[in-house]
C-alpha cells in the first residue's frame, strides 16, 4: 500500500477526495518555489557571499531530497500500468523503465553532478541552473495537472453519454451502465480486499479504469440493425450470428477512438468489448478463447453483464428473480464464468442485489 501511495504522490495522479496527497503536494509545491527563489539569489555574489553558510547547508539539503526522489520512484516504478506499445522495442526490468525514461534522464543528469564538486572542481552556477531548469520542469507538469483531469473528467462524462444513448436504443434504461459498472467494481474491490490469486493482476490492470470502461461494453450494439435488436422473440440462427458481431463492431468502434497499444483505457476497452461473450471452457464468441486467455476485464464483465440481463426484463423476456439469477450463474462455475469471479460473486451477491434495487 505505501508504494502505491508514493506513486499517486510522485507522479500526481491526485483523486479529488485524496486529501493526504493535496496537502504533500501543496507542500512540495511551496518547496519547488524556495528551491526556485534560492537559485536565483545564489547567482547574486554579494548576497550568496553573505549566507554562505546557510545556502550550503540548503545546498546539501536539495541534494539529498532529489536523491531519496530518485530513488523512491524507482521504487514504485512498478505500480505502473504495463506498457502496451511495448512490441518490437526494447523490453526492460520494471526497475530500469523510470531510469531510461525520459523524465529519468532529465532526474539524474540533475542528480549525478550534485556530487561531481566531492571529485572534480565545478561551478555550482551551472549546477544551480540545472537543477532550476529541473524545478520549472516539475511545475510545469503540476499546473497542467488540473487541467489534464479536467479534460479526462469531460472525456469521460462524454463515453457515458454515449453508452446510455446505445441503451435507450435497445430499450434499456441508461442504468444498466450504471449497474454493470458497480459490479464489477464489487467484484474488484472483493477481489483485492481479500488478497485473490487476481489481486496483484487486478492492480496492475488499473482498477478505476476496468470500471469506466464498463461503460462501451456494448458499445457495438449500435452497428446492429433494430429488427434484429429490437426483436421481441428469439433470434433465428442467422439474426443470432448478426447479434454476435457487436463484439466485433464495438472492437472496430474502440479502435476508431485511437490507438489501444498506446492507451490503457482504451486497451481495457477493446478487451471488454470484445471478450465479455468469450466462456471459461472455450465455447463463447467470437474468438472461443479459454480460461486465462480470456482478458480479465473481460471475465469481470461477464459475470456483471449476465447477471444484469438476467434480473431486467428485456424485449424478448421477463425479468428474473435475483435469487434465480445467482443460481445460473453459481452452475456457470468453471464453464461459462471464471471459477474465482463466480466464488467472488457468490460472497457478494447481497451488495448485486442492493445495486440492483438502487439503481432500477
Amino acid at each position: 500500500m505505501l508504494r502505491e501511495r508514493l506513486y499517486v504522490i510522485l507522479e500526481k495522479e491526485i483523486k479529488k477526495e485524496d486529501k493526504v496527497s493535496r496537502i504533500v503536494n501543496s507542500i512540495l509545491l511551496v518547496l519547488i518555489w524556495l528551491n526556485i527563489i534560492a537559485v536565483i539569489l545564489s547567482l547574486f555574489d554579494d548576497i550568496f557571499d553573505r549566507y554562505n553558510k546557510i545556502f550550503t547547508y540548503f545546498e546539501l539539503f536539495s541534494m539529498v531530497i532529489f536523491t531519496v526522489e530518485y530513488l523512491l520512484r524507482l521504487w514504485v516504478d512498478p505500480c505502473k500500468p504495463p506498457n502496451l506499445s511495448s512490441k518490437n522495442k526494447l523490453k526492460l526490468p520494471p526497475y530500469l523503465r523510470y531510469v531510461f525514461s525520459p523524465a529519468g534522464l532529465i532526474d539524474l543528469l540533475v542528480i549525478v553532478p550534485f556530487y561531481l564538486p566531492f571529485f572534480i572542481p565545478i561551478d555550482l552556477r551551472f549546477l544551480r541552473a540545472l537543477r532550476m531548469v529541473r524545478l520549472l520542469r516539475v511545475l510545469k507538469l503540476s499546473r497542467y495537472d488540473k487541467t489534464t483531469r479536467m479534460l479526462a473528467h469531460v472525456l469521460n462524462s462524454a463515453l457515458q453519454g454515449l453508452a446510455n444513448i446505445i441503451e435507450h436504443r435497445d430499450k434499456e434504461s441508461g442504468e444498466h451502465v450504471k449497474r454493470t459498472q458497480l459490479y464489477v467494481e464489487a467484484l474488484i474491490n472483493y477481489l483485492i480486499d481479500t488478497n485473490s490469486v487476481y489481486a496483484k493482476e487486478l492492480k496492475r490492470l488499473d482498477p478505476e479504469i476496468i470500471i469506466r470502461s464498463m461503460a462501451l461494453h456494448d458499445v457495438g450494439k449500435i452497428a446492429i440493425p433494430d429488427k434484429v435488436l429490437l426483436k421481441p422473440g428469439k433470434l433465428d440462427p442467422d439474426e443470432y450470428e448478426i447479434m454476435k458481431s457487436h463484439t466485433i463492431r464495438g472492437r472496430d468502434i474502440i479502435h476508431e477512438l485511437g490507438d489501444v497499444n498506446s492507451s490503457i483505457y482504451l486497451k481495457h476497452c477493446e478487451d471488454i468489448c470484445y471478450s465479455h461473450h468469450e466462456r471459461w471452457d472455450g465455447k463463447g464468441y467470437p474468438q472461443q478463447l479459454k480460461g486465462d486467455a480470456i482478458p480479465l476485464a473481460a471475465r469481470l464483465a461477464a459475470v456483471a453483464d449476465v447477471y444484469d440481463a438476467l434480473i431486467c426484463p428485456r424485449v424478448y423476456k421477463a425479468a428474473m428473480p435475483c435469487e434465480e439469477a445467482i443460481r445460473i450463474i453459481s452452475e456457470g462455475r468453471g464453464t461459462q464464468f471464471d471459477p474465482v469471479v463466480v466464488d467472488a460473486f457468490v460472497q457478494i451477491q447481497e451488495q448485486f442485489k442492493e445495486i440492483s434495487q438502487k439503481h432500477k
